[in-house]
């Protein structure tokens, strides 16, 4: 369209995509400077020559790619355990198991024993035995294979401190004897002795007569208990015989001394 001789644009202004600041270089000094741009109009910017010398650079920011991620580095040490964590609920209650064998006991009544009391004996599925009836027994006199004097074998019949003392390091084998004037069926023995002085080999022999001896009950060293006060040691046993005995005795192998301050016999006479 033309207005006097003036010609009037009207198509639209299309201008220059911005670009990114340059940076100018003069004599070795950097300064950012921005582009200007030019219009198409009648008038032009210009700019004034100098002796400078000028480069321009852009800064490498606007168009540039991102480059491939690098490979992955080396897995880092393990840190240290964590707190124990609180303790769980208690689980269900278990099953109840499968019902055990059932055992069972039988009672005997023995009167062929030579004893004039009839024994009660019960007798246990696994083959177990006791006399339930027997109770403490007094001997009529005793006897031993040596004393120290005044320490004879009737000391051991009360546990007043009062010992019988066999012979001092006879190397003999040592005894003392319980004569009970009728057969005795012997179900137990408890015997007190100075510590560590109850002979070597400790068993109880039976006899019918005096003089035929046979070994009825042979001592078991887990039973026999320390006393503190006095210094002594105890031993208590069941003995499961079924042949009574008129003469029992205590014997002992050869040892240094015997030194006992009561034996006491439980049985059935």
């Amino acid at each position: 369209m033309r207005v006097g001789k003036t010609r009037i644009r009207t198509d639209p202004l299309i201008l220059p995509e911005p670009q990114p600041p340059l940076e100018v270089i003069v004599h070795g000094k950097s300064k950012k400077k921005h582009h200007k741009h030019k219009h198409h109009h009648s008038h032009h910017s210009t700019e004034s020559s100098s002796s400078s010398s000028y480069s321009y650079q852009g800064n490498g920011t606007s168009n540039n790619l991102i480059g491939p991620t690098g490979p992955q580095g080396p897995q880092g040490l393990q840190g240290d355990t964590g707190l124990q964590g609180p303790q769980g609920d208690q689980g269900p209650q278990g099953s109840i198991g499968p019902t055990g064998q059932a055992g069972y006991a039988s009672v005997q009544i023995i009167t062929n024993l030579g004893t004039i009391t009839p024994a009660i004996k019960v007798v246990g599925s696994d083959g177990s035995s006791a006399i339930v009836n027997g109770g403490i027994v007094s001997p009529s006199g005793t006897t031993a294979s040596s004393f120290s004097a005044p320490w004879v074998s009737d000391n051991a019949l009360v546990q007043d401190g009062q010992w019988w003392l066999s012979a001092i390091d006879s190397n003999n084998p040592e005894w003392i004897q319980y004569d009970f004037g009728v057969p005795l069926l012997l179900t137990g023995v408890y015997a007190v002795c100075a510590n560590g002085r109850n002979g070597a080999g400790n068993k109880l022999q039976g006899s019918t007569d005096g003089n035929t001896w046979i070994d009825i009950h042979t001592f078991d060293g887990t039973k026999w208990t320390y006393i503190p006060d006095g210094n002594l040691s105890a031993y208590s046993n069941y003995v499961d015989i079924d042949t009574a005995y008129r003469y029992i005795r205590l014997y002992s192998d050869p040892s240094p001394y015997c030194c006992y301050d009561f034996i006491q016999y439980i049985g059935l006479k």
